[in-house]
């Protein structure tokens, strides 16, 4: 009697199990090609999957509180308020400029997954800077109105 287990005509050993089988992936011959993912993995690893430089978007974020900070305190000192200009304007704009450089350049690779609210994180700095840009502005035209 033969004690072999039953082979399809594809040489899979799972006979009895057409989709969920537990059986090694292999070529048409039933031998394993070793070129299959491990198990519970997909076709690429997490770590191929390319996403956003969160830490430059960080950057830009603190850059433009600390701008706008300042240029809230700068009422009667003249030059922080000028120091709360630069920081939410030239500084935390550029910031936001080198993120979309790194953003853009991570785009290019050939898995990418952006969360959602890092859209929303972009643009609360951008408006944080401006706010930051226009108080320092109006700090400092009123300085001068004074002077």
């Amino acid at each position: 009697m033969d004690q072999r287990p039953p082979f399809d005509t594809f040489g899979d050993s799972n006979v009895g199990d057409t989709f969920g089988s537990a059986a090694p992936i292999g070529d048409s011959f039933g031998q394993a090609t070793g070129l299959e993912p491990a198990h519970g993995q997909g076709l690429f690893a997490p770590e191929d999957i390319a996403g956003p430089p969160v830490l430059w978007a960080g950057i830009a974020g603190a850059a433009a509180l600390i701008g706008l900070a300042l240029a809230l305190l700068g009422s009667s000192a003249f030059g922080i308020a000028v120091a709360g200009w630069v920081i939410a304007g030239p500084v935390a704009i550029g910031l936001l400029a080198v993120y979309t450089a790194f953003d853009t350049k991570q785009q290019t690779k050939p898995f990418y997954s952006q969360p959602a609210w890092t859209a929303y994180c972009y643009w609360v700095t951008l408006a944080v800077a401006l706010a930051g840009v226009i108080v320092g502005a109006l700090r400092i035209a009123y300085w001068a109105g004074t002077r």
